[in-house]
């Protein structure tokens, strides 16, 4: 039976929500919805627009914002809550009208101008738990602004939420005191969220010492018959070639990971009747986080990570950060093998490494 094709992709989302609402609607329905669109109108609307945001819809007493940038989206969260705060100066606290604000990284399904998906389920779950006039943030979220933002965020450990099938990590965000961006935009430079593939020939060196003629041959139709055709069906953009080396990125994790494990699954089976000294096999990386853009090229601490866990990766296999494990490990029917932390060359801090095999028996959902 055929599958309707759904658009998915990484997006940061934030979910608003008044603390209270019920008694402030007690008190006075009227009032209190004319402030309500007061607010929306003069702070929380201008702010999305200014950090580079997109209000999805507002809901009565909520809202919903999605942003292709996890740092613009807790910036636009604290200078929504700082103007509250601001705003509640002189208002009793019986009259105040608080946020709750909830900020997630995770894969969204899109439909039409509205959003879908566990992204913003568990987005709606962490606005429950946020304090009134507060911000809590997954910690997928929070490993996207660790280094880059200067103001306080607390680890508040792990949290069951409500219809979220698994505990997740969460972190507060002190409100009080300034925040700046460490690495501000350039209008030369932006940054977007996006899962990365990295994928190089295992011993490529070797095979060209061997026969130099043929090992390219063999690398131009890896790249011409199997690479490129799958990045393209599994809607990815290759990046970049350097050597024996491939860079793609894709709007998102699911699309990433379906399309490492078809160019695993086509490699090997060329592959498998070859004798070792010219058979070529891939090893892959996948990472999903915020990217550097340059005209057509990416760059940044995501890229890194990506082709760190390239190179750990043995022939014929495929790595994966836990960024991108908890957005794929329910909609992709492989085992995960947890591989622990890792240390990485040049990452600051180990990172959390899964395997991926029974590639070949895979079945995704909506991967394409």
């Amino acid at each position: 039976m055929s599958r309707e094709h759904v658009e998915r992709r990484l997006a940061a989302i934030l979910a608003a929500d008044v603390a209270g609402s019920s008694r402030l609607m007690g008190v006075d329905e009227e009032g209190t919805l004319a402030k309500l669109k007061s607010l929306r109108r003069a702070l929380f609307d201008p702010k999305v627009v200014e950090n580079h945001g997109r209000v999805v819809k507002n809901t009565g007493d909520g809202a919903l914002a999605e942003f292709a940038s996890v740092v613009d989206a807790v910036r636009c969260a604290v200078e929504i809550q700082r103007g509250m705060a601001e705003k509640n100066t002189d208002v009793s606290r019986g009259e105040r009208i608080e946020l709750r604000i909830g900020i997630h990284l995770g894969d969204i399904i899109v439909d039409e101008n509205d959003i879908y998906g566990d992204g913003v389920n568990v987005a709606v779950r962490l606005e429950g738990i946020a304090e009134p006039g507060g911000v809590s943030i997954s910690d997928d979220a929070y490993r996207q602004i660790r280094g880059k933002v200067d103001f306080i965020v607390e680890d508040i450990g792990w949290r069951s939420l409500k219809n979220i099938a698994n505990p997740m990590r969460v972190w507060r965000i002190q409100i009080s005191g300034a925040a700046r961006s460490v690495a501000p935009r350039t209008s030369r430079m932006t940054r977007r969220l996006a899962a990365i593939l990295v994928a190089d020939v295992a011993g490529f060196t070797s095979l060209v010492k061997a026969d130099e003629t043929d090992a390219l041959e063999r690398l131009g139709a890896l790249r011409y018959e199997i690479i490129e055709p799958n990045i393209t069906r599994h809607a990815g953009r290759l990046v970049r070639v350097t050597g024996d080396g491939f860079l793609a990125e894709f709007p998102s994790a699911v699309q990433a990971v379906a399309c490492a494990i078809a160019i695993q699954a086509e490699t090997e089976q060329v592959a498998a009747p070859l004798n070792d000294n010219v058979k070529m096999r891939l090893r892959v990386g996948v990472h999903a986080g915020e990217v550097m853009v340059e005209g057509e090229d990416l760059a940044g601490e995501s890229v890194y990570i990506a082709s760190r866990l390239e190179s750990i990766t043995v022939p014929g296999g495929i790595s994966i950060s836990r960024a991108v494990h908890d957005q794929v490990r329910d909609r992709i029917n492989v085992c995960f093998d947890d591989k622990g932390e890792i240390p990485l060359k040049n990452i600051m801090r180990p990172i959390q490494v899964f395997g991926v095999s029974g590639a070949k028996q895979s079945k995704t959902t909506d991967a394409d």
